[in-house]
């Protein structure tokens, strides 16, 4: 269940980071 959760913080970044730029 954590595991599933820091992936889908993981994927949140990386959306966020390709957003900005």
């Amino acid at each position: 269940m954590q595991l599933g959760f820091k992936k889908c913080i993981w994927a949140g970044l990386y959306i966020y980071i390709f957003w900005v730029k």
